[in-house]
């Protein structure tokens, strides 16, 4: 099987991570192998996630564990860790890269108090964390050979921090400038891992879901923009639900959310009350969605 330069070779096929024009950025003839490489997709909405005390997602792709990250007022994100352990601010990949050859790294950083250094897991050989070299102010470029990859990652000491602009990762040994990816198709390729319907107050406008006879479901749909790349986890919290007709409302306690995708991408959200009773059929119902998002992102 013949690889292009910049196209990555898996175990699974070159189908499982092609070279797209979506991919590609003026001037530079490879892959882009990170997800929201520059941080700038950010569809959970928040300017500070404090993980200090457990892990979880970022901004969209990035995770951590026992840190807190900062979305700065410039789109940099500051990373820090105040535990008394390293921990990693890391992108991890549904399958390890497993093609043997070098791979470029290359990201712009400012601000560091402490040491910080960048890792990769390595998924041959017992598993396990393999440094590839310390990071310093200003741009850092790293060439390494890995056999597999389950992540990338920044390892910040204990008392450490660090501010960065972005991180670039090609196949190859060629050192790219960095080009910002245009917000659209950095978005989209996001949204293959992650949706966000909502992270704050929305008003939902519901229908009688008319597969059930009972009427004990409401329902709502939304057409995804893109095909999920795995199977979606939902995260969800509910406010009241209203009825437009007697204004009586239904406390969230009292409501249960489940969803399905179907073939033509529709994401479909059904609600019922926890006790299954019916909804009145002559009422106009509207839920209150505090927070809605479908995730398939690596963790």
């Amino acid at each position: 099987m013949s690889i292009l330069k910049g196209q990555l070779e898996t175990d699974k096929g070159d189908a499982l991570y092609p070279r797209t024009s979506a991919d590609m950025v003026e001037g530079i003839n490879a892959k882009q192998l990170l997800i929201n490489n520059d941080f700038q997709v950010n569809q959970r909405g928040q300017k500070i996630y404090d993980y200090t005390n457990q892990g979880g997602h970022t901004v969209d792709m990035w995770l951590v564990n026992q840190m807190k990250v900062s979305v700065l007022s410039d789109d940099w994100v500051k990373v820090e860790n105040l535990r008394d352990a390293n921990h990693y601010f890391q992108q991890r990949f549904n399958l390890g890269y497993s093609r043997r050859g070098p791979y470029v790294v290359a990201l712009n950083v400012r601000n560091i108090k402490g040491n910080v250094s960048l890792y990769y897991e390595k998924e041959d050989n017992g598993r396990g964390m393999v440094k590839v070299g310390d990071i310093k102010n200003g741009r850092n470029e790293f060439t390494f050979i890995a056999s597999t990859m389950l992540n990338i990652a920044i390892n910040i000491d204990s008392s450490s921090s660090i501010e960065i602009e972005y991180i670039d990762m090609f196949e190859g040994e060629i050192v790219y400038p960095h080009v910002k990816e245009e917000y659209a198709n950095a978005l989209l390729k996001c949204q293959s891992k992650i949706f966000a319907i909502c992270n704050s107050d929305f008003a939902q406008n519901l229908q009688y879901f008319f597969g059930n006879k009972r009427r004990s479901e409401l329902t709502f749909s939304y057409l995804l923009p893109t095909k999920m790349t795995g199977t979606p986890t939902m995260v969800s919290e509910l406010g009241r639900l209203y009825s437009l007709n007697t204004e009586s409302e239904i406390l969230p306690n009292k409501l249960s959310i489940r969803f399905d995708i179907t073939n033509d991408q529709i994401a479909r959200f059904f609600i019922k009350k926890t006790d299954n009773s019916v909804f009145p059929i002559t009422d106009d119902w509207q839920i209150l969605l505090k927070k809605l998002i479908l995730t398939c992102e690596p963790a």
